[in-house]
């Protein structure tokens, strides 16, 4: 039997309710099984009612914490070169401050908030697991913290990003995302961490699983997923990115594989065929390319997104892991991501979609 947790329809009262009682509403008002062992073809495709002033308002928020990034990059090297020297150190110490400037903890707060509610409609976020259990957050699965893979990337992972307050609330795992430490440092992209982010380096992904107990997501294509996206087929840059098979072996995290059916969706990327744009990307780590979305302007598409969980990866610790060992877990994981999507691409309307890993 499969299960979807489709969470824009939790009462907002079972929000700031105790961790009992809201999953006993999430299991109420949100949660739907299959009656085989699947859902049947097209079942999940239909799409949250969204008020217009909600749509008018994350739309906004999303072009501006897109957007912004590029004003400042396009601000910094015109008043570089056409300005004089009074403005260029204005409109520079201006972005040094919308980069560095102290971040609120409101990590608690946004999983309440009127605007996680209205982003959940937005892409009519849902979760979809298999299996005997109907609590998608069971902990005799798997009572330690873990860490999920969950591709594609496309341009910005937005079910990643949407699942780090849904995933608090309808599990009731403290969970946080992983990102890129540059994020942590782009102006207007930054304050997508408030959600709750850790660092995707080795050393901060250690202290957030073993020192503060958090179970972590992250998504294995990284910023290689921007320029593997496919208009036509899903396209994951995986198959001989081995460092989280063997992070998962020497620490003894288990993995639980997901796939993030309409991430590459919301967002198209234009950037050169010659791979200038890409080379120059990985060389200084960060994102050079163009995004658009609706209207051909960096406004996110309002596109279904749905997260499909698998069944976890347990590995036993061995601080010196062999290439053999590392091989065996990460084909497991590619096999289980491909697994996940196959089985439940045609209920989501993706029926039509082939999943390659490159």
């Amino acid at each position: 039997m499969s299960h979807c947790i489709e969470t824009w329809k939790l009462p907002d009262i079972f929000l700031s309710l105790p961790k009992p009682i809201r999953l006993k509403g999430v299991d109420k008002f949100c949660t739907v099984h299959s009656k085989g062992k699947t859902f049947r073809e097209n079942e999940l495709t239909y799409s949250a009612h969204l008020p217009l002033l909600e749509e008018i308002v994350v739309t906004f928020v999303l072009a501006l914490l897109l957007f912004g990034p590029l004003i400042c990059f396009a601000t910094f090297f015109y008043t570089l070169f056409f300005c004089n020297r009074v403005q260029f150190v204005f409109t520079t110490s201006i972005t040094v401050a919308l980069s560095l400037h102290p971040l609120p903890n409101w990590e608690s707060a946004t999983r309440r908030a009127w605007f996680t509610q209205a982003l959940y409609k937005y892409f009519s976020f849902r979760f979809i697991w298999s299996g005997n259990d109907k609590d998608l957050g069971n902990e005799s699965n798997c009572p330690t913290p873990w860490i999920g893979a969950s591709p594609p990337h496309g341009v910005l992972p937005f079910a990643n990003i949407v699942s780090i307050p849904a995933l608090n609330v309808f599990t009731g795992r403290p969970f946080v995302g992983a990102s890129a430490s540059v994020v942590f440092a782009t102006p207007f992209l930054r304050y997508f961490s408030i959600l709750g982010c850790t660092s995707v380096g080795k050393k901060d992904l250690t202290k957030a699983i073993f020192t503060d107990g958090l179970c972590v997501g992250l998504v294995p294509d990284g910023l290689k997923g921007i320029f593997s996206q496919n208009e036509s087929d899903e396209v994951v840059n995986l198959k001989h990115s081995k460092g989280l098979a063997k992070f998962s072996l020497i620490n003894g995290v288990p993995l639980f594989p997901a796939y993030s059916v309409g991430n590459t969706s919301v967002f198209s990327a234009w950037y050169d065929r010659w791979g200038i744009m890409k080379a120059i990307s990985r060389k200084l780590k960060i994102s050079i390319f163009l995004p658009y979305g609706r209207f051909y302007l960096p406004i996110a598409r309002r596109a279904n997104i749905t997260m499909i969980i698998g069944e976890v990866i347990k590995t036993q610790k061995c601080e010196n892991p062999s290439q053999d060992q590392i091989d065996a877990v990460h084909q497991l994981l590619l096999e289980r991501i491909e697994g996940l999507f196959e089985k439940h691409k045609a209920s989501l309307g993706w029926g039509h979609k082939t999943l390659t890993f490159v």
